[in-house]
């Protein structure tokens, strides 16, 4: 995630955004807890974000990362193992669950691939509602509105010729 960069619109920085990393070490921080260490580039402000597997298991989550002096170290980030992290909120109010966001965001996209563009329109409304503000519902938001207001030209019914009673 880019943090500034004079190129980038101050909304750039609210967005989502993933990295690819390998884990390279699994150690103990200073207090005996376990930790994960990644080469997955990360910053300020990335702790609490989900380390995800290929098959989208989150196995850890972002504590920190490595300075020298103020500078950021890449390839020295670690993680706390998802096992503890369940551990911790075993003592909480926090229950696990789905969340109302994740079935309302996915039925807008696939409503969106599957040109259902008035329902995709209306879920990503309702996204917007539960959690207002992020750029790629707002930006999925504007694809529906688009989509709704210039339909995809479509081919004639049938073997992509028009009816005979249309032919000249």
């Amino acid at each position: 995630m880019v943090r500034d960069h004079e190129l980038l619109s101050r909304t750039a920085l609210k967005e989502a955004s993933a990295t690819k990393g390998q884990v390279s070490g699994f150690n103990t921080d200073a207090i005996g807890q376990d930790v994960i260490q990644t080469d997955a580039s990360a910053v300020h402000g990335n702790s609490g974000g989900p380390a995800v597997d290929d098959s989208g298991s989150v196995v850890g989550v972002m504590t920190f990362i490595s300075l020298r002096g103020d500078a950021e170290v890449q390839g020295f980030n670690f993680l706390i193992p998802a096992k503890d992290v369940r551990a911790f909120l075993a003592g909480t109010a926090v229950k696990p669950g789905e969340s109302r966001f994740n079935p309302v965001w996915a039925a807008g996209v696939t409503a969106l691939l599957g040109e259902r563009y008035s329902l995709a329109l209306a879920k990503f409304r309702e996204a917007d509602g539960l959690l207002p503000g992020l750029v790629v519902v707002k930006r999925s938001m504007r694809e529906a509105e688009y989509r709704l207001a210039h339909p995809p030209t479509r081919p004639f019914p049938g073997r992509g010729r028009p009816p005979a009673r249309w032919r000249c």
